[in-house]
């Protein structure tokens, strides 16, 4: 029994369970020199959430016909003083789990900076 407890004793002091400490920044770099559809872009960020957003991006957003969809995540696309936020959305949410599969749909959306949308 001894054994089985220094066992897992030495299991949990070897597995690290940090969490990143840098709360000040709410977005996550995701890559320099990103390609689009939408053109080249210095600097790309992921948004953490909707409430993120600037407002005229998210009501641009929830007047689209997308509004009811999932979003799986939001990228933000920055180049020479322009701003385009870029959706991924599925509509796996307003399926059940026998058609899930077979009619499951993803588009992506671009929205600029003053809620314009760009794509869809």
């Amino acid at each position: 029994m001894n054994a089985y407890c220094l066992l897992i004793t030495v299991l949990f002091l070897n597995t690290a369970y940090a969490q990143s400490s840098d709360a000040a920044n709410d977005t996550v770099l995701v890559s320099s020199g990103t390609k689009t559809a939408a053109g080249n872009y210095a600097s790309s960020a992921k948004i953490k959430g909707a409430w993120q957003l600037p407002a005229q991006v998210k009501n641009a957003f929830d007047k689209s016909k997308y509004s009811g969809w999932y979003i799986e995540k939001i990228i933000r696309l920055d180049s020479a003083g322009q701003t385009i936020y870029q959706f991924y959305v599925n509509n796996g949410n307003l399926l059940d789990g026998d058609h899930y599969d077979n009619f499951l749909k993803k588009n992506t959306i671009h929205i600029s900076r003053n809620g314009t949308i760009l794509h869809n």
